[in-house]
């Protein structure tokens, strides 16, 4: 474990992953559409926790539970007294087996899941549960995405976030956050969203900002809509 304090050691553990290590799987399949959700694989999170801790500063137990579940504890040393001697937190949660056949796989998917389950009481990958949901051309037969989904760039960890916009682009990124996440009307969003629109009729618009029009349009799009449909309800 290096000097940093706790609370430091918790916005690490709770940072983005890299792109690449994101995975997507559909969850919902309508004709060729399908709602991409995000999610990433155990050696993601024992990487992160080596990262951040050290390969001494956690560690994990498991515990079969019948049905084929799996109970993880895996316990984290997020501070250390002036002796030296380190304070261990332990968060539980149950994974689940898969649904493949060999009954091997179905075992190690079960501590796979029941791992990643507890590192999200750490923070770890959590922000993967508040992704906009995203619908994207799916072919069935093959059981793959025809359009790969996108993360918006909140979702970017902050050293590749940095290196692929410039300041004026990452300060409108900034913006444009705190303006969706502060909508709570159909005529706030009615207005935001003519707002963004005009911005994106700029002919220097960066890649970046295109990219974050996708989730903040849904957004504003549902909110667009309701405030239509309301208007139309007045009307009748």
């Amino acid at each position: 474990m290096n000097d940093a304090t706790q609370e430091q050691l918790q916005k690490l553990l709770a940072e983005p992953f890299k792109a690449g290590d994101v995975k997507w799987k559909p969850q919902i399949v309508s004709g060729n559409r399908a709602m991409a959700i995000a999610y990433t694989n155990a050696r993601a999170v024992m990487d992160r926790l080596d990262d951040v801790l050290g390969i001494e500063g956690w560690t994990d137990k498991y515990k079969l539970l019948t049905g084929g579940s799996v109970l993880c504890s895996l316990s984290c040393s997020l501070s250390v007294d002036g002796s030296g001697d380190r304070h261990w937190t332990t968060k539980r949660d149950v994974g689940s087996p898969s649904e493949q056949p060999d009954d091997g796989d179905k075992l190690k998917a079960a501590f796979s899941d029941a791992l990643k389950r507890a590192a999200v009481k750490f923070g770890i990958g959590r922000y993967l549960y508040r992704l906009p949901l995203q619908w994207v051309d799916y072919d069935a037969a093959k059981k793959k995405f025809l359009v790969e989904p996108q993360l918006p760039p909140w979702a970017l960890p902050e050293d590749l976030l940095h290196t692929k916009i410039d300041a004026k682009t990452r300060a409108d990124v900034s913006r444009w956050n705190a303006l969706i996440e502060s909508i709570v009307t159909p005529q706030a969003a009615t207005q935001a969203k003519g707002e963004y629109e005009a911005e994106l009729a700029d002919p220097a618009l960066k890649i970046v900002r295109r990219l974050h029009w996708d989730y903040c349009s849904k957004k504003l799009g549902y909110f667009w809509n309701k405030s239509t449909q309301e208007f139309q309800a007045q009307k009748t």
